[in-house]
């Protein structure tokens, strides 16, 4: 649907709707109280497409006090996921789709939820059902709050659906759902807490990432990783850890282990690497596909020691044995 303001005159064809709509003017006004809020609240739901967009951008700028109900048309979730979903999580397919399938039916109900938009003039939640929008070719109503401190999106819904990889990606790193895991993996293998496979909360891990993983090899880590688990199927955050603390043991060595590991040019004692995933995978064959991750990790810990150091290679490693120390 063509979005048309008057003082613009008719749009020449072919051009998109996100060229259409184009960025409103905005004037900062006051936000409207009393009487005026009453009418503004039962007012915006009704507002035809031009005048929504720029009354939401107005209340991005100018944020009221509560949040307002606006039909929201493809034209307009795609200028705002457009100018505005800066730094958000990944789009879930799975949500995407079935709104879209409830939007398009004509089933989708206005709810308590909201889209919001930070202080900082970002989408910061609501991104899927704009998708969905889009997908469906249908409007939708909903309720839109304003002005949400930036920094409180950490905590925004943490419990029912933003998990540690979300936060990662919020905070603009990439590949985070493996990098998520690597931290975990990462800080367990250092904490001696591996044989506890401790559940870290995603701001835990958020701020591990921060402030104790920020400058070193982890993120690299995790692209050697995915290359290694394309090779051997192992996990690529479970690698990921192994990998940076080998290389707080002995960088050098651990660039050799981590090559030998991708190639499987794996001569004299990077043998240990071919020799513990020989063993993995007759395991994975007696236990129905199932490997013990810690099982797992402490087996490749012995191979890096018998690289390392000639320590004898225990393939016969066991849950009820105390987890090895790196070398």
């Amino acid at each position: 649907m063509t979005i048309e303001n008057g003082s613009r005159g008719p749009q020449p064809p072919g051009t998109s709707n996100i060229a259409r709509l184009g960025p409103v003017r905005q004037r900062v006004r006051p936000t409207p109280t009393g009487e005026q809020a009453s009418q503004s609240d039962t007012t915006t739901a009704n507002l035809d497409e031009a005048k929504t967009l720029e009354r939401i951008e107005r209340y991005i700028v100018n944020p009221p006090e509560n949040s307002r109900i606006f039909t929201i048309t493809p034209a307009i979730a795609e200028h705002l996921l457009e100018v505005y979903n800066l730094g958000n999580r990944p789009k879930k397919p799975g949500p995407i789709a079935k709104y879209a399938e409830q939007m398009a039916a004509g089933r989708w109900v206005v709810t308590g939820d909201t889209l919001k938009f930070s202080d900082q003039k970002k989408l910061r939640d609501g991104q899927n059902r704009l998708r969905a929008c889009i997908r469906a070719g249908k409007p939708f109503q909903t309720h839109i709050t304003f002005g949400i401190p930036d920094d409180a999106f950490a905590v925004m819904d943490q419990g029912k659906n933003r998990d540690p990889g979300d936060l990662l990606a919020i905070a603009g790193y990439k590949n985070t759902r493996n990098l998520a895991t690597a931290v975990r993996w990462a800080y367990l293998i250092e904490e001696d807490r591996v044989k506890q496979r401790d559940t870290l909360e995603p701001p835990q891990v958020l701020k591990l990432m921060q402030e104790r993983y920020a400058g070193t090899s982890l993120e690299e880590r995790v692209n050697d990783g995915f290359r290694i688990y394309k090779v051997t199927g192992q996990p690529t955050g479970l690698i990921a850890g192994l990998l940076y603390n080998f290389d707080e043991s002995d960088q050098k060595k651990a660039q050799e282990f981590a090559e030998g590991w991708e190639s499987g040019f794996q001569k004299g004692r990077l043998g240990a690497i071919r020799r513990v995933q020989n063993h993995l995978d007759s395991v994975k064959k007696q236990s129905n596909a199932r490997v013990n991750d810690v099982v797992r990790c402490a087996l490749f810990i012995e191979a890096w020691n018998h690289f390392k150091s000639g320590k004898p290679l225990n393939l016969k490693w066991e849950l009820s044995q105390p987890f090895p120390r790196i070398d």
